[in-house]
């Protein structure tokens, strides 16, 4: 039966805007050249290097057809885009993706194709293809198209739904990044209901069913992890197919509304094919979408951030905790990945780790050694204890057996235990009681400053065994300028006005990037008589949340993951006992001690100086270090934004690589006042240089 044509334009909108939005969604990805992208080139044997230079191509032109399609809609790009949907569509499981992967995206494809049978009854003025698709009113097959929108809706609330029952890790962050502390319950839950929806809108679409669906699609794909906003858009598809099918089942207006009947030839095709889409879509769900989850990786790195920060420990005590918490758990990951290697014999003095004499879930066990290590490391046992007890309840109540539980957590112990015995002999204990470090008022020797008038921190950690440098002074930087303020024309004189002039005068773009990268684990504040203090991650710390941000823009996988955090921790670790090695090497003055006492002594850095010698930055060496490793093991030109300090009230950031947010981080330290230019850029370029090596000697994946 055809209807009438009064529904002919609002449905013409809504499947053009559709259309439109699924392509130019998908294009940014393109352009943003999201990781997994190279999964699919490399069906056809295309590298990993062709497809980061052919992705802007790709993308490029999705959208570019995208665009046209709004701006004028014709049959040949509506014919292409069913085509191109289909393809890369099915790239996900020819790729090794579940097939759900497919059919969850029958809205790209059937999107366009609607819009095809929507076409086919306006009149052909000139070339049928190449035609512009006008908003008339005219008559079309309603009940062809109706059903076209069953299936597509059918399909793609099927497939989705079945990733959820899968555990599809990009689903399970989504659940755990709004909350739910059981995301793979939650992913069941709202697999059910989906596969639910989808029989019921293929047998009998109800239109409040049908609205609910749209909404919930709609708002949804909003709090998908990485790039929430293109994820939103690349879905127009789905709800556009979903609202299309919404106006076509109206009722209660005119005949053309009335809820279709069943049809039982439907009924029984769908019956046949519904057993073969799930064998295909729906495997077995496993506790294993849990414990191998990357993110949980994640969130348990931040924990222990959060515990550093909580304990107010000085950034390069921090980096140990973060290094050999790590280690300890890429030493779990390397003993059942194989393709990675142990750091035994890598680090030199790193024994062998014992190995596993059960079924163990690597993943799972990496996760309690990295707590146990960093639980011990520095601070009294029990401070990761319920955390660690969260782990265990979770991947429990997933269905772990116990057996695999039990021997996942005995070995778990094995391996922390020996990391902690290793640790113990790297000289920290030594060094507590070591004598602390002597202020003199020798002209240009650094002194404490205010407002704390803080002693040194840490003036023997150059005396900490590196773990592949070969010693604290491998890579000691040119000397800094001499001290002579008193002469104009020195170059000291001339850095010592560089830093006032630039505080004098920062704009708010210079004040966010000292504020953003200031990371002071713990600032005293001085109101009238007031004094308080307020706490903010480390450096180090901020360098692994960096790390994490990172690894999941880039969709590692568990062991990527560990792998990423654990080579820049150890960067990290070394850049600081090489950067101590040089501060009280030169025990260099800082900035606002000269002003006070040859220009200015009212005069007040920006940020607060912190209380050990200035030369050179510490931010700089260990941002550069750490920069190095996350840019060879993931990428360096990723554009990011590091939402780190958001909840220390400090906005987030945007970087188009890591390297540059590394020399950002040294730049701010001079807009903060308390650096030298110089003492920033020389430690920025020492930074590399450690970087490099860590990258030279250990070679954490087996095909480098």
């Amino acid at each position: 039966m055809l209807p009438g044509k009064n529904q002919s334009v609002a449905l013409h909108y809504i499947l053009r805007f559709a259309v439109a939005m699924c392509f130019i969604g998908h294009g940014v990805f393109g352009i943003i050249t999201k990781q997994v992208w190279c999964n699919y080139f490399g069906v056809f044997g295309i590298g990993t290097e062709w497809s980061y230079r052919l992705m802007p191509w790709v993308g490029g032109f999705d959208i570019l057809l995208g665009i046209i399609f709004l701006w004028r809609p014709m049959r040949i790009i509506a014919a292409w885009l069913v085509g191109w949907g289909i393809f890369t569509a099915l790239l996900r499981p020819l790729s090794g993706e579940p097939f759900a992967e497919f059919i969850e995206r029958a809205g790209n494809f059937g999107a366009p194709f609607a819009f095809l049978l929507l076409a086919q009854a306006q009149s052909v003025l000139k070339s049928y293809w190449f035609d512009r698709i006008r908003p008339f009113q005219v008559s079309y097959p309603e009940t062809l198209l109706r059903s076209s929108l069953q299936w597509i809706v059918f399909l793609l609330l099927m497939g989705h739904g079945c990733l959820n029952l899968l555990g599809k890790k990009g689903l399970l962050d989504q659940y755990l990044s709004l909350g739910f502390h059981n995301p793979l319950a939650t992913a069941r839950a709202v697999g059910l209901f989906e596969v639910g929806a989808a029989l019921v809108v293929l047998l009998r679409p109800i239109r409040g069913l049908l609205l609910l669906l749209f909404i919930w699609k709609m708002a949804s794909e909003l709090f998908y992890p990485s790039w929430p906003l293109f994820e939103w858009i690349e879905r127009g598809g789905s709800y556009g197919t979903i609202l299309a099918l919404y106006l076509l089942s109206g009722a209660g207006q005119q005949a053309l509304f009335k809820i279709p009947s069943v049809d039982m030839k439907q009924i029984r095709w769908a019956a046949a094919w519904l057993p073969l889409l799930a064998l295909v879509s729906c495997k077995p769900k496993n506790y294993q979408a849990v414990s191998q989850n990357p993110f949980m990786y994640s969130k348990t790195v931040k924990k222990l951030n959060d515990i550093v920060l909580e304990n107010n420990f000085p950034p390069m005590v921090a980096s140990r905790n973060y290094a050999y918490a790590n280690i300890a758990a890429y030493e779990v990951i390397a003993a059942g990945d194989t393709n990675y290697n142990s750091l035994s014999g890598q680090i030199k003095h790193l024994p062998p780790m014992p190995r596993a004499t059960a079924a163990v879930d690597y993943p799972f066990a990496s996760m309690l050694a990295f707590c146990k290590v960093g639980n011990a490391v520095t601070f009294p046992e029990g401070s990761m204890d319920s955390y660690v007890q969260h782990l265990k309840d979770t991947v429990l109540d997933a269905g772990m057996p116990r057996a695999i539980f039990d021997a996942s957590v005995a070995y778990a112990n094995l391996v922390a235990d020996s990391i902690l015995a290793w640790s113990k002999k790297d000289n920290y204990a030594q060094t507590r009681s070591a004598p602390k470090y002597t202020v003199t008022q020798e002209a240009g020797r650094w002194v404490p400053t205010p407002p704390m008038y803080g002693q040194a921190v840490e003036p023997h950690w150059m005396e900490i065994r590196t773990l592949v440098l070969d010693s604290a002074s491998q890579f000691v930087p040119i000397r800094p300028p001499k001290f002579d303020p008193m002469n104009r024309q020195s170059e000291f004189y001339r850095a010592l006005m560089e830093v006032k002039t630039m505080v004098d005068s920062l704009t708010p773009d210079q004040k966010h990037m000292a504020d953003f990268w200031d990371d002071n684990p713990f600032k005293l504040n001085v109101t009238g008589h007031v004094m308080y203090g307020t706490k903010k991650f480390s450096p180090a710390g901020h360098w692994m949340n960096i790390s994490g941000i990172l690894a999941q823009k880039m969709n590692e996988d568990f062991s990527g993951t560990v792998a990423v955090y654990t080579v820049a921790g150890i960067a990290l670790f070394d850049a600081f006992i090489s950067c101590w090695d040089e501060k009280y090497r030169s025990n260099y003055v800082r900035p606002e001690t000269a002003i006070n006492q040859y220009i200015d002594p009212d005069w007040r850095p920006y940020l607060q100086t912190p209380p050990f010698p200035e030369y050179s930055s510490g931010h700089a060496v260990i941002s550069g270090a750490a920069a190095e490793t996350i840019a060879y093991y993931l990428k360096d030109s990723i554009p990011y934004r590091d939402t780190s300090e958001t909840e220390f009230g400090i906005a987030p950031r945007n970087f188009v690589s890591v390297r540059q947010a590394a020399r950002e981080a040294a730049a701010s330290r001079a807009y903060g006042g308390i650096h030298f230019k110089a003492a920033c850029d020389i430690g920025n370029e020492k930074g590399k240089l450690i970087g490099q090596l860590v990258l030279q000697r250990l070679k954490l994946r087996k095909h480098e």
